[in-house]
């Protein structure tokens, strides 16, 4: 997953950020998900109802990113972020020992066809699996529609008495629709607003009295728990995350546990086991096909664990205080650890007032940390020399701090180690608080620092076609402290540059010097050449 995503960031550094959260919201889903499964096993001895709304969590986890809370909770923090600007920064201009500072992403990044091509293709394929998804479910859901085109209403008969009179006795306040037709098809509820119940002609008379109830009991459960709501959600997420075996997974794990919760309702609700069982037992004697998509049936997965747990006739234990205390911290720290993050994470919303507060105070900006993010060699030791070249530098606007730190800080350093094409986006300032009256601000940025290049051949040449250096090449290529195998370092060329022309100014010589480049992006090989354009002082 790291390494696909990391192809992904690279091939399309615009989004970067888009790409990392997705990946962030996967694997934390993922863990969350795992701690979900752990938690089941720990609670097998309590309620179905637990461990089904458990896995109903951990669904909805799919479609509820930590970054959405994270975001709620940036609108309620007292920090303020200043100067914070959309960045898409490349260190690379006119060659790798160019003096520029931006120049075209792609360019920069030196990404091959199939590096570029990496997230249309998965876009693609990830299109496509989901279409494939939908119309599977589609298919499913319409064969549902051509079951109650098909069914004639009930208004009579023992069954609908019974249902009638089942309603009445749990509250229920909106009667639901019952149909019947000759279809082999187990008895189910359809629908999610507007629950229909459907029950398969003749099964009505195939139970006894008591087996028909415990079987409409069961499907009011259904009714009553909304259970066909949780299973279209839950649609949702298989279908926009196919790709996720643990999606599927959840699936399985809910239609298990619904099922067993409607069995432990109809138990409570002074149910026979033995009649219960037997009216199970019944549906599927009679050979009645399981449900189509958001249909609630009777039958369910693991048929043979739920009747053995039916005439155990021992019920389910309830929590008792430890793991209710449990649950109810994990669930508040699920939700008040986003939004803590968030806090801490101020929006750039609250930038222009805090910009206009902080420069009427007169207040200085000092760097008090920086945080370098995506897949960086040396990050710790990055972090650690910037932050020490920084001490003391004091600026009176934290925009210009951000700038700084950026051009002379992170681009030289990525530059002094052979990574001229690394690509730096999206930094964000942040307050940290006052420390001895100067305000100090956290940098954060996002770094792809590509390949690390190394020199190859280093030639001089006069700029001037066929006349030859008034100072010697190898004296010249002794000015620039690099040689053949070196990890290229810009500042060195840039200083080197100017110690030639220090060079010639002593022989009262102006000397302008232009280097070149053939980069080879497979070896990762600079072969340089400067070309030094003579003009005799004064002439």
């Amino acid at each position: 997953m790291t390494s696909v995503c990391a192809i992904v960031v690279a091939g399309w550094p615009a989004t970067a950020g888009l790409w990392r959260l997705a990946a962030e919201h996967l694997w934390q889903t993922t863990l969350l998900v795992v701690m979900v499964g752990l938690l089941t096993l720990l609670l097998k001895e309590n309620r179905a109802q637990v461990r089904y709304a458990l896995w109903l969590i951990a669904s909805l986890k799919f479609l509820a990113p930590y970054s959405l809370l994270a975001a709620a909770g940036s609108y309620l923090s007292w920090l303020h972020p200043l100067g914070a600007e959309n960045w898409e920064i490349s260190f690379l201009i006119r060659g790798p020992f160019g003096a520029g500072a931006v120049a075209d992403t792609n360019a920069a990044n030196g990404l091959s066809f199939a590096a570029r091509l990496a997230p249309v293709v998965l876009l693609g394929v990830w299109a496509i699996g989901a279409v494939a998804v939908l119309f599977f479910w589609w298919l499913r859901w319409h064969r549902t529609k051509s079951i109650l085109r098909e069914a004639a209403p009930l208004t009579d008969g023992r069954a609908f008495d019974t249902l009638r009179r089942l309603e009445k006795a749990s509250g229920t306040k909106r009667r639901m629709a019952l149909v019947s037709g000759a279809i082999n098809l187990e008895p189910g509820v359809v629908g999610i607003f507007r629950p229909v119940l459907f029950l398969p002609a003749g099964v009505s008379e195939g139970l006894s009295q008591e087996q028909l109830e415990s079987i409409l009991i069961h499907e009011l459960c259904h009714v009553r728990r909304q259970d066909n709501l949780a299973a279209a959600l839950h649609l949702l997420v298989e279908c926009l995350f196919w790709f996720h075996p643990l999606a599927w997974w959840i699936g399985a794990r809910m239609m298990e546990e619904r099922e067993r919760a409607c069995d432990e309702e109809v138990l409570a609700r002074g149910g026979d086991p033995r009649t219960y069982a037997e009216s199970i037992l019944k549906v599927c004697e009679l050979r009645l096909g399981t449900p189509p998509a958001l249909m609630a049936g009777v039958s369910g997965a693991k048929l043979k664990e739920r009747i053995e747990a039916i005439m155990s006739e021992q019920p389910a234990r309830k929590l008792d205080v430890s793991r209710r205390a449990f649950l109810a911290t994990m669930g508040i720290a699920a939700v008040v650890g986003p939004v803590a993050a968030g806090v801490l994470s101020p929006r750039e919303s609250r930038l222009e007032a805090s910009a206009q507060s902080a420069a009427q105070s007169g207040t200085k900006y000092v760097l008090g940390e920086i945080r370098i993010e995506g897949e960086v060699h040396d990050r710790e030791a990055i972090q650690e020399r910037i932050l020490n070249e920084w001490q003391g530098r004091e600026y009176s606007d934290a925009s210009q701090l951000a700038d700084s730190v950026m051009r002379e800080g992170v681009r030289i350093d990525f530059q002094g180690r052979g990574y001229f094409k690394a690509v730096a986006s999206d930094p964000v300032t942040q307050t940290l608080g006052l420390k001895g009256g100067k305000q100090g601000i956290r940098v954060v940025t996002s770094v792809q620092e590509g390949a690390q290049y190394r020199l190859g051949t280093l030639t001089f040449q006069n700029a001037d076609a066929g006349k030859p250096l008034s100072i010697p090449a190898e004296t010249l290529r002794e000015q620039i402290h690099l040689r053949r195998g070196d990890l290229v370092n810009l500042s060195e060329a840039h200083e080197g540059m100017e110690r030639i022309k220090k060079l010639y100014s002593a022989k009262n010589v102006e000397a302008e010097v232009t280097p070149e480049a053939s980069i080879d992006d497979e070896r990762h090989i600079i072969d340089a050449i400067f070309r030094v354009k003579e003009t005799a002082k004064g002439s």
